[in-house]
């Protein structure tokens, strides 16, 4: 015996005792389903499966519906397609993600963290670092300064402890030949103003495409904070210059020691014959006011700049900073200052923070500094600690001290 009905207007043939859904898929008409699965009885929780049936007020679920002779079905009518997305919000609504990996979500660029991991297990390194350069440029920099927001959700932490993922990135970075292969020329020129992090990705994606970038920056070399902020020791020059090195072999032109950010606007650069222009100057925002007339501000207003201190010992001018120091701040930044000066020879290093809040800083760089012979600690005012003898006081912090009071 055969069973004729009509699902979105085709005549189909079925068996009694079929469903809806069993005959749909058949038939190759999508209809979705969660919860079904073929060979387990049907149960219609997931809802997903609605469908119309001619002379049956209500929505049926196709998995528990059964086919019937005459029967007129549609699966893609509006009703059907809201009453699909408001049960698909509601799943989303209390949803932890696991059907996509977390560590995925947390990073802000969500590079495919577990192709990346399926790669390595398969020994291919060269394409592990392909599949992250999709999304960032330069893994062997990553792996060494990213703070990491993908591992702590990592779902291995769950069973002992999270994939060691910025190792892998490092790993990866340092052990594959990184590559740039710029698709056909375009004929267009761009040009790119500064050299950190997001100009270089910039000039990198843009270059893959086959434009000819120029990038502009008032420094003498590339790489912005990435060469005059952060330590040798947390990203070696060399490894810097390794992982741009694709970017200057694919035709990308460098200009250092330039003033054309302050002395050209875009559209005068446009003017010049480029096609496109991009800003990509960094942040240009001063260090936090203090409050000079109070004690505290009268203090730090006298203090050397964190970042001006990275930068002159980047540059192989490091200042004569005594026997001890004492850094205000709390995040990575102050926490660099620290251990600089303790490779600088200082003998008595104290890192300070004044907001009351948490250390921004990740576990692993507080460690390490903790390793280092650091002390860390939370205070509301100086004055006692800059009582003990001549210190050298350091500010490395962006929040405002203009709520922070002494007693």
């Amino acid at each position: 015996m055969t069973v004729r009905l009509t699902i979105d207007g085709r005549e189909i043939s079925a068996a009694p005792g079929e469903t809806v859904l069993e005959v749909a898929r058949r038939e190759g008409i999508a209809i979705p389903a969660l919860c079904h699965e073929p060979g387990t009885p049907a149960w219609g929780g997931c809802r997903l499966c609605l469908v119309e049936v001619e002379g049956v007020d209500k929505l049926q679920a196709a998995c528990t519906t059964w086919v019937a002779d005459g029967m007129s079905v549609k699966t893609d009518t509006p009703r059907v397609r809201a009453r699909r997305a408001s049960y698909l919000k509601m799943y989303l609504s209390d949803h932890n993600s696991y059907c996509e990996a977390p560590c995925t979500h947390a990073c802000p660029t969500h590079v495919d963290i577990p192709g990346f991991l399926a790669l390595l297990t398969q020994g291919d390194l060269d394409g592990a670092a392909t599949l992250v350069r999709e999304e960032l440029p330069f893994p062997g920099l990553l792996g060494r300064i990213c703070p990491a927001y993908c591992e702590p959700v990592c779902r291995r932490g769950e069973l002992d402890e999270p994939i060691a993922i910025c190792a892998l990135h490092r790993a990866v970075g340092d052990r594959s030949v990184p590559l740039l292969t710029p698709t056909e020329p375009s004929g267009r020129r761009v040009a790119v103003l500064g050299a950190g992090p997001s100009g270089l990705s910039a000039a990198w994606f843009l270059t893959a495409r086959g434009h000819q970038v120029t990038l502009y920056d008032a420094a003498d070399k590339p790489g912005g904070r990435l060469r005059y902020a952060i330590p040798q020791f947390r990203l070696p020059e060399a490894t810097l210059d390794r992982e741009l090195e694709p970017l200057w072999q694919a035709g990308a032109r460098f200009v250092g020691g330039s003033r054309i950010v302050d002395e050209l606007d875009g559209q005068d650069l446009l003017a010049t014959g480029f096609d496109a222009v991009v800003v990509s100057l960094g942040r240009k925002r001063p260090a936090a006011p203090v409050q000079a007339d109070s004690p505290l501000g009268a203090v730090l207003s006298g203090a050397l700049d964190g970042l001006g201190l990275l930068r002159l010992v980047r540059e192989g001018r490091p200042p004569s900073l005594g026997d001890k120091v004492l850094v205000v701040g709390a995040g990575v930044t102050a926490l660099d200052v620290a251990r600089t000066a303790r490779r600088l020879g200082v003998e008595s290093v104290r890192v300070v923070r004044l907001d009351g809040k948490e250390w921004t800083s990740t576990d692993k760089e507080t460690r390490a500094a903790r390793e280092e012979g650091i002390a860390l600690e939370a205070a509301l005012t100086l004055e006692p600690l800059l009582s003990e003898g001549p210190v050298a006081l350091i500010r490395a912090e962006e929040a405002s001290w203009q709520t922070v009071d002494a007693p």
